[in-house]
């Protein structure tokens, strides 16, 4: 991609996750990058085509990083413990595109319903729902399959959204861990 083209990017990236996709005007984009705003929109053709092919290029960064590329082991508090932290450097790495969609949000303006879903963990709960059920019918566990992901997936998100989107306090993986063997030693285990 042209150099030009990425500070583009990077500037509005860094000015929608600050202030939303509302109050952030291309003049203020075009010298937050150093660039004029005839050549942001030669680059782009509007403030949202902008938007979208941020929210794109790091959608397209998501998938390939695939949260199941290791096999479950069977062990569920090990299993679970291996997801919450790569969920954890997800969030890490991603934290300004995540504040820059959520501002969008709020002001639905552009509301990226995609994107969203991805990190409201549409796709990691399918896995999760996936995981337990197999448990479940193998007679490992007793509980619900979907209580159980939405337990481990409204607790860990939670965690992640106060810390890495909305600054409660400071991300910490340890902290997380030990939710996370929280959860996994409520669940209903077969013998």
């Amino acid at each position: 991609m042209d150099s030009t083209k990425v500070k583009i990017m990077e500037a509005a990236k860094e000015l929608f996750a600050e202030k939303g996709y509302t109050s952030v005007r291309t003049k203020e984009i075009a010298d937050c990058a150093g660039v004029n705003e005839t050549t942001l929109f030669r680059n782009f053709k509007s403030k949202k085509h902008l938007y979208d092919e941020i929210l794109v290029s790091n959608i397209s960064s998501i998938d390939s990083q695939n949260l199941f590329h290791s096999e479950m082991s069977g062990d569920v508090q090990q299993d679970l413990i291996n997801v919450s932290s790569q969920m954890f450097m997800l969030y890490k790495s991603s934290r300004q595109i995540i504040k820059m969609v959520m501002k969008g949000m709020i002001q639905e303006e552009n509301p990226a319903e995609k994107f969203a879903d991805e990190f409201r963990g549409s796709h990691i709960r399918k896995h999760m729902k996936d995981y337990f059920s197999g448990l479940n019918k193998s007679g490992r566990i007793k509980d619900d399959p979907e209580l159980i992901t939405e337990l481990y997936m409204n607790c860990v998100n939670g965690y992640l959204m106060s810390t890495f989107v909305l600054d409660e306090k400071e991300a910490d993986l340890k902290t997380l861990m030990k939710m996370t063997e929280k959860i996994a030693s409520c669940i209903a285990y077969s013998k």
